[in-house]
């Protein structure tokens, strides 16, 4: 190990023993900077209590760490499990019951799925079995690889279903290349292949709206409206819904 090398650990070292002090720290002066009592738009003066200026104290000192990376982003997620409890904020049941939701173990399922799909490789059988029907003319490739990736963004994660489709579609891309006469990459070969990548973020997004796990934000907003409405939002319900605008 080179003395360079060294000087560069303790250097990161030391970054991450100021950060990890830096959240707390600025967790605290954002609970005491913020007032006791505040005046509501109706004009009316509302108490800002202890629970919710401690929250958002936690919620800055979470910030700074998933900024910093002080520590593992899963681990800092974790903190509310300690420090609401410990800070009066919300009880151990209460707190604990967030994290065994049914939308964190329907995001959970997704993410299961993924990978089962990614490791035996269904990603890539469904995107070539489609482009088998739809054809191999530029366009052709465009709607099939478009219609895999919504097809997968649907039931899974469509950040996940685009990071699975990407290198398909540059294989893809590089068959094309190499049955091409010229070394030289023409102008419409560039367009076209701006168009694949453009299509299968258009489509993971697009296919991302048909089922509750086919996007986070679609969980949360569920779960949004069965918190603020008291009315359940099922799986059918949901794609009832979203999937003729799909």
């Amino acid at each position: 190990m080179t003395e360079s090398s060294i000087e560069i650990g303790a250097v990161s070292n030391r970054w991450k023993v100021i950060a990890l002090l830096a959240g707390p720290l600025f967790g605290l002066i954002t609970y005491y900077l913020l007032p006791t009592e505040y005046v509501s738009p109706a004009g009316e003066l509302t108490q800002f209590g202890h629970a919710g200026r401690a929250c958002l104290g936690v919620t800055v000192w979470m910030a700074i760490w998933w900024f910093t990376e002080a520590l593992p982003i899963a681990a800092t997620a974790m903190l509310p499990l300690v420090a609401y409890p410990l800070l009066q904020i919300a009880t151990p049941a209460k707190t604990f019951s967030n994290y065994a939701s049914g939308t964190i173990f329907l995001f959970l399922g997704g993410f299961l799925l993924a990978a089962a799909i990614h490791r035996w490789h269904l990603d890539r059988r469904i995107a070539l079995q489609t482009l088998r029907v739809f054809g191999t003319k530029p366009n052709q490739m465009i709607a099939g690889l478009m219609t895999s990736t919504a097809f997968m963004s649907a039931w899974v994660s469509n950040t996940a279903t685009a990071a699975m489709m990407v290198p398909i579609a540059v294989a893809v891309m590089g068959v094309v290349r190499s049955a091409q006469p010229t070394e030289q990459i023409g102008e419409d070969e560039h367009k076209w292949g701006v168009g694949v990548l453009l299509s299968i973020a258009y489509a993971a997004s697009i296919g991302g709206m048909a089922t509750l796990i086919g996007s986070p934000p679609n969980g949360i907003f569920a779960r949004f409206v069965e918190q603020t409405y008291d009315t359940p939002v099922t799986f059918l319900a949901w794609m009832k819904v979203a999937l003729p605008v799909t």
